[in-house]
C-alpha cells in the first residue's frame, strides 16, 4: 500500500468512490477511473495532490502506484457503469519510465476489467509529447494485440503554451481561442489509436500580451470572444474521429474560476449551450 505520509484518505477513502460509483449507476452516468494523485506524485504539482518544491520523477513510486490501480480495478470489477481506467493523470516522467509504468498498470487493470468492456487510457499532457516520439513509442512498444482497447489523453489547454515566459509571452490572444485550438484538437488524429481530451477549459492567458488585450475589452467584447472560444473547442474536439472529452471541471472553487473553469457556471451564462456539450 502507499507508505504513510501520502495524501491519502485512509480508512473511508475507498468509500468516497463506492459512493460516487453508485451515484452513477443511478443517474445512468459512465465512469472514467483515475489515478490522479500517484504515491510520491508523478509531477511535483498541485494536480498529484500535494506540492512538493524539490521533487523530480524519482520520488515517484511506481509500484504503490500499480498497487493502487490493482487494488480499484479488483473492487470495482463488475460495475456496469465503468468504461476506462485511466493509470496516471499529468505525468511529469520521462518516456522510458511511463512506458515501464504503464505496461505494468495496463497488466494490473487487465487481471480484473476486460478490454471488452473497460478500456485502459494513458495520459500525454505535455503538448511537448507530441513534438518527440513519445506517443509513437507506446504504439510500438505496447501493441494493441497484447494489449487492446488501450486509448490515449490529451489534455488540450492552449492557455499554458507560454506561461514559463509571463509577462515576457507574446503570442496575440487570436491564436489561442483559434488556430491553437485547431492544432491541438488535430493531435487527437493522428495516432494509431483512438484518443479523447480528458480535460478542456475557457481558460485563457493571464500573462503578457495575450492577457493584456483580454483585459482592454470591454464585456460584451470578452463575452463573445469566451462563446466563440467554447463553440471553436466543442466543434474541433468532436469532429471526425475524435472522441470529444470532459469539460474540467464541473464546479471551481473560487470566483476568479468561475468564466474559465466552471462548467455548471459557464453553462448558466450561457458561454456554452447545453446542445454544444452534454451536460
Amino acid at each position: 500500500p502507499p507508505p504513510p505520509g501520502e495524501p491519502y484518505v485512509r480508512g473511508r477513502g475507498l468509500g468516497y468512490l463506492d459512493d460516487a460509483v453508485l451515484w452513477a449507476e443511478e443517474e445512468g452516468l459512465t465512469v472514467v477511473l483515475d489515478l490522479h494523485g500517484a504515491p510520491g506524485s508523478q509531477n511535483g504539482e498541485q494536480t498529484s495532490g500535494l506540492e512538493y518544491p524539490d521533487w523530480d520523477p524519482s520520488h515517484f513510486d511506481a509500484d504503490a502506484a500499480v498497487w493502487t490501480v490493482e487494488t480499484v480495478a479488483a473492487r470495482f470489477s463488475n460495475r456496469s457503469c465503468i468504461v476506462a481506467f485511466e493509470l496516471l493523470n499529468e505525468p511529469r516522467l520521462g518516456t522510458t519510465a511511463l512506458l515501464e509504468y504503464y505496461r505494468r498498470g495496463s497488466e494490473a487493470v487487465r487481471r480484473h476489467m476486460p478490454p471488452e468492456r473497460v478500456a485502459v487510457v494513458i495520459n500525454l499532457y505535455f503538448f511537448q509529447h507530441m513534438a518527440t516520439q513519445a506517443w509513437a513509442s507506446f504504439d510500438w512498444r505496447m501493441p494493441a494485440r497484447r494489449h487492446p482497447n488501450l486509448v490515449y489523453d490529451l489534455h488540450t489547454y492552449t492557455c499554458f503554451l507560454e506561461r514559463g515566459r509571463g509577462n515576457d509571452a507574446s503570442l496575440p490572444l487570436w491564436l489561442y481561442t483559434g488556430p491553437l485550438v485547431e492544432l491541438y484538437a488535430a493531435l487527437l488524429s493522428i495516432t494509431v489509436r483512438p484518443a479523447f481530451a480528458g480535460e478542456w477549459s475557457l481558460c485563457l492567458p493571464w500573462y503578457g500580451a495575450a492577457a493584456a488585450t483580454f483585459r482592454a475589452m470591454n464585456p460584451p467584447e470578452q463575452r463573445a470572444l469566451r462563446t466563440g472560444f467554447a463553440s471553436r473547442q466543442a466543434d474541433a474536439l468532436t469532429r471526425g474521429d475524435r472522441l470529444g472529452g470532459h469539460f474540467w471541471t464541473w464546479k471551481a472553487p473560487h470566483e476568479d474560476d468561475k468564466d474559465s473553469w466552471d462548467f455548471a457556471e459557464i453553462v448558466r451564462r450561457g458561454f456554452i449551450g447545453r446542445g454544444e456539450w452534454a451536460v
